[in-house]
């Protein structure tokens, strides 16, 4: 690749599959599809016909309390056609299918009585970073209502479509200027930390968390870093630590994962600032990886393979 002076790059737009999309800030210039491991290894790990899953452990603060619960992380390379948005499934097309890292976050938990069940899906370009993932998806329900919300990167802006049980949210549909998902990092961190952004920047917070708060889609000043990270239950990993506080929001996130390929994520915490009570007594939503499978789940839907819950270790 040539080199290109940083100021032109700064000001001009690349495209990429089709698609224009501005740089992002503190971000390194588009190289190859993969920076951080050669060909043969991510191949091997990612195109090996089976889906990563990542069980953890979560303590999960809803309604002013911690409450226990499972997290899932089920990640899997697909083809993906990148103009109408949806999975190629050999179908005829008008656009080529392209390698998307397809990465799906569920959370489940209850609250007294009821349960809470909640699923972020992410569709992240293996391309040249960084670039907006095409298309995020978040679901949230429970006893109380259900809600849907889907997020299409084209041509330069996202594309919202918002739909709600609650009065105050209803149902939405409008498009707003590109900024980082917070969704995005976490398929980030998997293809190619060294594409996260760092310094001050604008962030769209999680999707569920949104939905937790009743809050709308916006994006809000961030201070974001990545940094060498040690952790006593992990020993013997080499791991890195990268923090999101938010300036507008009481919102600190804090993502560890290894270092080097896979850059799997180990731990998170997700600290609600108040300032009305001491630092100590702040509630803190965590997840620690507990159990972890390679499977092709999709062909394991018989009564027979429901022993592989066991095996995997899920409780909810």
């Amino acid at each position: 690749m040539n080199r290109i002076n940083i100021s032109l790059i700064i000001l001009s737009l690349l495209f990429i599959g089709g698609v224009a999309v501005a740089f992002y800030p503190h971000a390194p210039a588009p190289a190859g599809e993969v920076v951080s491991v050669n060909q043969e290894t991510f191949n091997g790990y990612w195109r090996q016909g089976k889906a990563e899953l990542l069980r953890y452990e979560l303590a999960q603060e809803r309604y002013g309390e911690i409450r226990e619960g499972e997290a899932v992380l089920v990640s899997v390379i697909e083809p993906f056609l990148p103009v109408t948005q949806v999975k190629y499934e050999g179908l005829p097309a008008d656009d080529a299918a392209e390698s998307v890292l397809k990465m799906i976050f569920t959370r489940r938990f209850h609250t007294g009585i009821y349960p809470y069940s909640m699923m972020t899906t992410v569709f992240t370009p293996l391309g040249a970073a960084p670039v907006p993932p095409y298309k995020v998806t978040a679901t949230s329900q429970e006893w109380c209502g259900h809600t849907f919300t889907q997020v299409n990167h084209r041509d330069n802006v996202f594309e919202v479509a918002s739909y709600s049980y609650f009065q105050d949210e209803g149902d939405e549909r409008f498009t707003t200027d590109v900024a980082v998902l917070e969704d995005e990092l976490w398929t980030r961190i998997r293809l190619r930390p060294s594409s996260l952004p760092t310094g001050t920047l604008d962030v769209i917070p999680r999707l569920d968390y949104q939905r937790m708060r009743h809050a709308r889609f916006a994006s809000f000043s961030a201070m974001a870093s990545l940094t060498d990270f040690r952790d006593g239950d992990y020993p013997e990993e080499d791991l890195m630590e990268y923090v999101l506080t938010y300036h507008e929001l009481p919102r600190t996130v804090r993502i560890r994962f290894q270092r080097d390929f896979p850059h799997r994520v180990l731990t998170w915490e997700e600290e609600m600032r108040d300032p009305s009570v001491p630092e100590e007594q702040w509630l803190v939503t965590r997840g620690r990886l507990a159990g972890s499978m390679m499977s092709d789940y999709w062909n394991r839907s018989s009564i027979v393979d429901s022993t592989l819950r066991h095996e995997f270790g899920l409780r909810f």
